[in-house]
């Protein structure tokens, strides 16, 4: 049975080449120097699972051309299983320009349409492709488009019957229209772990049914920016204020409605909230020298899964989320939260995924004085 071995984590989705631009405020127009990279959330989910310790492979589709023989040369360097990285011979390899606004979002512009990301099917995993896994991963944006939504969502249904798990981050919900809505509903059914940031919990909330009130817009725009000078981060050990008990409410109403065995809100400079069946946890930030966000979200969500195989020693991970105690899911979230928290220190997502020394040594320099 294809979940009966361990230690394998299988990434399903994007892989593109970055093109991030050097110079804030603009587009691609006013833009004029851009930095190469490795990108898509799959890849560089694989590509810090490797980094941290954690076998991983990717399943994706690129085109016969340079920007395609990149990626899998960066992947097979990393380390990452590219044996499942498939050529096709129609379509120009996935690309994205990567924009920093003055106020530090980030936007993006992928091109071009009908690419070979996009062209992942249903014939390109089969159960030999899921061989030894014990986590299959995968994203909201990788439900945005035929045929590789109708591909991605075979599989995750396919990874319950094997009693593998499923980890979703339901990401990019807006702006691809109701089939890819439904999709990302049907996939975070089926997930076991459901990663969402603060935009995308107040969609889903609102999508269920929930109260979302317009003052919510507030908590947002309070939860994007860092604390100023002088402040510090929330932790788990400060009570929540009326925002986080607005969130809380929220991450509830969409735990009910999806029924995954962990929930996980990141808030950016401001922690986490994780939910399981036993309750719920708020985690911390780590401060570091930010240059960008991009790929945060990906690293986070990897550390969080190395940390739930470490736990289980690599088998049988489903039955482990049953049984984590409170210490133990703020330690996996405190790993993750590093880990996202590092990915940060440099321009590209992919050169800024953490070796496991470089965690461990964010997490020693953060112990409680009376621990270190």
């Amino acid at each position: 049975m294809a979940g009966s071995s361990a230690g394998l984590v299988v990434a399903i989705g994007e892989l593109v080449v970055d093109w991030i631009s050097t110079s804030k405020g603009g587009g691609f127009i006013e833009s004029n120097t851009f930095v190469k990279s490795l990108g898509g959330n799959a890849s560089n989910v694989a590509i810090a699972l490797s980094r941290l310790g954690t076998r991983s492979k990717i399943l994706a589709k690129v085109g016969n051309d340079i920007h395609g023989k990149y990626l899998v040369h960066v992947l097979a360097k990393e380390g990452v299983d590219t044996s499942c990285v498939f050529v096709d011979e129609e379509a120009p390899t996935a690309q994205c320009y990567v924009f920093t606004t003055l106020d530090e979002d980030n936007t993006f512009l992928n091109w071009p349409p009908g690419n070979a990301a996009q062209r992942l099917t249903t014939g390109d995993i089969t159960d030999d492709r899921l061989v030894g896994a014990s986590c299959i991963h995968t994203t909201g944006i990788s439900l945005s488009q035929e045929p590789r939504r109708t591909a991605v969502l075979a599989t995750l249904e396919r990874a319950k019957q094997l009693g593998i798990m499923v980890s979703f981050d339901a990401s990019f919900p807006t702006g691809e229209g109701k089939g890819s809505i439904d999709a990302l509903e049907t996939a975070a059914s089926l997930a076991d772990v459901v990663k969402v940031n603060l935009l995308e919990l107040f969609f889903w909330a609102r999508h269920i049914g929930a109260e979302v009130r317009d003052s919510d817009l507030d908590f947002i725009s309070a939860y994007e920016h860092p604390p100023s000078s002088g402040q510090e981060s929330k932790t788990a050990s400060v009570a929540p204020d009326l925002s986080e008990k607005r969130i809380g409410y929220l991450a509830k109403s969409l735990f009910s409605a999806f029924k995954p065995k962990i929930l996980l809100v990141t808030m950016a400079h401001h922690g986490s909230l994780i939910l399981t069946a036993n309750g719920e946890t708020w985690g911390r930030a780590y401060e570091v020298q930010t240059l960008s966000g991009v790929g945060a979200g990906d690293a986070y969500i990897a550390g969080f899964i190395h940390a739930l195989m470490q736990r289980a020693d690599g088998c049988d991970v489903v039955n482990t989320l049953d049984s984590l105690t409170a210490e133990q899911v703020e330690r996996c979230n405190n790993f993750a939260s590093a880990v996202g928290a590092l990915c940060t220190t440099h321009v590209s997502a992919y050169e800024g995924l953490p070796t496991l020394p470089e965690v461990e040594e964010l997490l020693a320099l953060n112990l409680p004085a009376g621990n270190r």
